[in-house]
């Protein structure tokens, strides 16, 4: 399976236990032995994060990182330790300049104040983007939102009901 098929797709949606959103910010990954790696996010989520990386540059799966980034449309940088939960080749042929590797990124040890701004990104982003919420979207907004701590699930509900009146009424 190739990333960006439908198959793809279904199979990583089913793992995760968060949304995701689409992103084009560049990170960097710090192995445990100190060396250095840059790449870009291509898929944002309260619990990781999917990046492409020159092929040549690839972790193992279940190595620890040291993971960095800025949240898209802000100033805070996020720093977390993280799991590499899964790789996949991307050849030059899928449009792309020359082979890289997708890497599925698992958040470790995420400080509660990071946890908090990337769910409001994330779910913020995800319901007022009309495409994400076709389909099963808002069935896995709806599941997000009820795993949210009790404080924080209904300003998100309110904000879903908000905007999925909204584009009923359109």
């Amino acid at each position: 399976m190739r990333p960006g098929t439908a198959s793809y797709n279904a199979l990583h949606r089913i793992r995760r236990r968060s949304v995701r959103v689409p992103v084009s910010q560049e990170v960097s990954c710090e192995c445990a032995h100190g060396e250095l790696r840059k790449g870009k996010a291509i898929n944002l989520g309260s619990g990781g994060v999917c990046t492409l990386l020159a092929a040549s540059e690839h972790f193992d799966v279940n190595a620890r990182i040291q993971i960095e980034f800025l949240l898209p449309h802000t100033l805070n940088s996020v720093r977390t330790g993280a799991r590499i939960a899964w790789r996949s080749l991307i050849s030059e042929g899928q449009g792309r300049a020359q082979d890289s590797q997708a890497t599925g990124v698992e958040f470790r040890d995420l400080p509660v104040d990071y946890q908090s701004l990337l769910h409001e990104y994330v779910l913020t982003r995800f319901i007022s983007t009309e495409s994400l919420l076709k389909g099963r979207g808002i069935v896995e907004v709806m599941n997000h939102i009820r795993n949210l701590r009790p404080s924080e699930r209904l300003r998100y509900y309110h904000l879903l009901i908000r905007r999925t009146t909204f584009l009923a009424c359109r």
